[in-house]
C-alpha cells in the first residue's frame, strides 16, 4: 500500500494483551462510543435529583401529616431513582464496557494474534497470520492516547473499529515519531488522556 514517496515512521510486532485491550476499548469508547457522554448523563441525572429535591422541599405543606409523607417518600425514590441513573452513567457503564471487551478478547482470535503494524507517513499497513489490512490516515476517523497505547479509529473501513500500537512493542523513539505525525495528521482528531 504504501506509495514511492511515502518513508516508513514506526513498525511494531507485537499481540495486545488482555489488559492493554480492556483499557484500548475503553478509550475508544470514551472518545467515540457509548462512554462517550456518560459524565454528561451523570451529571443530566444528579441535576434532576437536586431539582426534584428542592421543588419538594419548596412545596411541602405541613397542614396534613399525610401530605408530608407522601411528599417525603416520593422524594426519597427520586433520590434513589435519579442517584442510581448518576451512578451507572458514571461507573455502571464503564465497567460493563470492559467486561464486555475481556469477554471479546477471550472469544476472539484477532485482539490476542500478534501482528505487525506498519505506520506510513499517508498510510498504515496490519498484517496477521488471518488478515492484510491497508489503509490511509485520511480515511480514520481520529486518534487518541493515553500512556502507552495509541487507538486509531479507523472508521468503519477495516474489519474492525480500532488500531492499536503499544510503545512497548515499538523500538526507540519511533512511538513518540508516530504520535507526533499523527498530531500533524488529524489535528483536531487527535486526542491525549490521563
Amino acid at each position: 500500500m504504501p506509495q514511492f514517496y511515502e518513508t516508513q515512521i514506526g513498525q511494531q510486532r507485537a499481540a495486545l494483551k488482555k489488559e492493554e485491550y480492556v483499557e484500548a476499548c475503553l478509550l475508544f469508547q470514551r472518545r467515540y462510543g457509548r462512554l462517550r457522554y456518560a459524565p454528561l448523563k451523570s451529571g443530566i441525572a444528579l441535576a434532576l435529583c437536586a431539582a426534584f429535591v428542592v421543588n419538594a422541599f419548596s412545596n411541602m405543606s405541613f397542614s396534613t401529616t399525610g401530605e408530608v409523607l407522601l411528599q417525603a417518600l416520593a422524594t426519597v425514590l427520586a433520590l434513589a431513582g435519579f442517584g442510581w441513573l448518576a451512578y451507572y452513567f458514571f461507573f455502571g457503564m464503564r465497567k460493563k464496557e470492559a467486561e464486555w471487551a475481556g469477554k471479546n478478547y477471550d472469544k476472539s482470535l484477532l485482539p490476542g494474534i500478534e501482528e505487525e503494524k506498519i505506520a506510513y507517513r499517508d498510510s498504515f499497513e496490519v498484517k496477521n497470520e488471518c488478515e492484510t489490512m491497508t489503509g490511509f490516515w485520511s480515511e480514520c476517523g481520529g486518534c487518541c492516547r493515553k500512556g502507552d497505547l495509541l487507538v486509531v479509529n479507523t472508521a468503519q473501513n477495516l474489519s474492525r473499529n480500532m488500531l492499536v500500537f503499544q510503545r512497548s512493542a515499538m523500538a526507540g523513539g519511533e512511538y513518540e515519531k508516530l504520535c507526533e505525525h499523527l498530531k500533524f495528521v488529524f489535528v483536531k482528531r487527535y486526542q491525549e488522556s490521563r
